[in-house]
């Protein structure tokens, strides 16, 4: 195993057991298909079109501060300048070997919940000054063409090291873990990403305060700003197209 920052352990597992399917060949392998979680995919346009939300009146455009925790390939640039300019502010936080804040630009170690405890306490996040949290530094785990995927190891601790804080919040902003090519709605789809999907997915279910959503999409695809202002909540998204 792999320990957190600080030697200290990532995961403790108490009252676990294991139980025989009963059954054998098909019939066992359709007990476990039952038993199993698997989203279904459902198409649905947006309710706003790319850009509409700049034509709403102000009074009915979210407000608040949001947190971006970029990726290296900028694929949160345009959110974020978008979000700017309907006048929300953005602090931009990157990856970094220990925590800073300075005005707009936050840094912290991606395997760190202490780091991220602290930026949202820094930022009032205890008092709902957060309206959304933006995760796309798992996606930067995703397999390139013809690469071998890794163990998927890192994308689950920084899972784990995004949702441990917002799991001590009495009122956890709306976030938004970003994968690239990670879930079943796509061909093939990437494992390195699943430890971090399956980490958001239990957290999602055992604490629905959290107000967790995954969102996927292509390479390369950059998500507009439209999915982090509509109103419907759902857990699960992937962007095709």
């Amino acid at each position: 195993s792999r320990p957190c920052a600080g030697g200290q352990p990532c995961l403790e597992i108490l009252g676990f057991t294991v139980r025989r399917i009963e059954g054998t060949g098909h019939d066992a392998a359709a007990r476990v298909a039952s038993i199993s979680y698997r989203p279904r995919w459902v198409d649905a346009p947006l309710i706003l079109a790319e850009g509409a939300v700049a034509t709403l009146p102000s009074d009915m455009r979210p407000g608040g501060l949001w947190l971006a925790f970029a990726d290296a390939a900028g694929s949160l640039d345009e959110s974020v300048a978008a979000l700017r300019a309907l006048g929300e502010r953005v602090v931009v936080v990157r990856p970094a070997e220990g925590f800073r804040l300075e005005g707009d630009e936050a840094g912290a170690r991606r395997d760190d919940p202490g780091d991220i405890a602290r930026l949202l306490d820094e930022l009032g996040a205890a008092r709902g000054a957060v309206r959304g949290v933006v995760h796309a530094w798992t996606a930067e785990s995703a397999t390139a063409p013809g690469e071998a995927f890794d163990d998927g190891l890192a994308a689950s601790l920084e899972a784990l090291a995004l949702v441990k804080p917002l799991c001590a919040l009495a009122a956890p902003p709306r976030t938004w873990v970003l994968t690239s090519g990670a879930s079943d709605a796509f061909e093939g789809p990437d494992p390195a990403q699943a430890g971090a999907i399956g980490v958001v997915r239990v957290a999602m279910h055992e604490n629905p305060s959290l107000a967790l959503a995954l969102v996927d999409a292509e390479r390369g695809f950059r998500i507009p700003v439209d999915e982090f202002l509509r109103k419907e909540n759902d857990e699960e998204i992937a962007w095709i197209g």
